[in-house]
């Protein structure tokens, strides 16, 4: 939807040819919030890049998974604010949890590169340079993945979390490990950055919670 005009407007096909040079993808549920931080961050971050660098071109896509809140009209005020070609927002009913919002947003990407962040900030933003950098370096064929991790803030939040909340969070990490993925020790709370290219495998997936 167009804020200013009231119009749906379609997002681009996955198979069309990359416009801008970061897509960042924004899954939100219920993030009314916590989501203004974390876009006034990011979008700052993001103009300041492309002041140093003019052919520096981002968007911002905000897949509202189901929100029962004003998750929405949030992501609508930043796309007036700053323009649809800069914020859009999805929205999909029924929730379909976070890794579906990924897959959703990742296939209406228009970046050259797709980032994916979550709203609540829990990671900083200015970090994406970072990742653009070394998944410049380490791209081949247009493929390659580079995941930011908070591992080593672990033992600063070691010392302010309840002992059994720290049981919780070691117990989940083994089980990931052990189970899903092997060296990433960061899943959850952390930023990825990948080239478009392997958006084709969010086309052949079909991803539900």
């Amino acid at each position: 939807l167009n804020p200013v005009t009231k119009i749906q407007v379609p997002f681009p096909s996955l198979n069309e040819p990359a416009t801008v040079t970061l897509s960042a993808i924004v899954p939100a549920y219920n993030e009314e919030d916590r989501m203004p931080i974390m876009l006034d961050e990011s979008i700052g971050w993001m103009k300041e890049r492309q002041r140093a660098d003019p052919s520096f071109t981002f968007e911002f896509i905000i897949v509202d998974d189901g929100s029962r809140d004003r998750t929405a009209e949030v992501g609508w005020d930043y796309a007036r604010r700053y323009g649809t070609d800069i914020v859009r927002v999805m929205q999909i009913k029924p929730n379909g949890g976070k890794g579906h919002g990924v897959m959703r947003g990742m296939m209406a990407a228009r970046g050259q590169y797709c980032l994916f962040c979550d709203a609540d900030g829990a990671t900083k933003f200015s970090d994406a340079g970072t990742l653009l950098a070394e998944l410049r370096r380490i791209e081949r064929d247009g493929f390659g993945v580079v995941v930011g991790s908070r591992n080593h803030l672990v033992q600063s939040v070691v010392r302010q979390r309840k002992w059994y909340r720290n049981i919780l969070m070691h117990g989940f990490h083994l089980a990931v490990s052990l189970l899903c993925v092997r060296g990433i020790r960061d899943t959850h709370a952390a930023s990825r950055c990948s080239p478009a290219s392997p958006r084709s495998t969010c086309s052949a997936t079909s991803i539900w919670r």
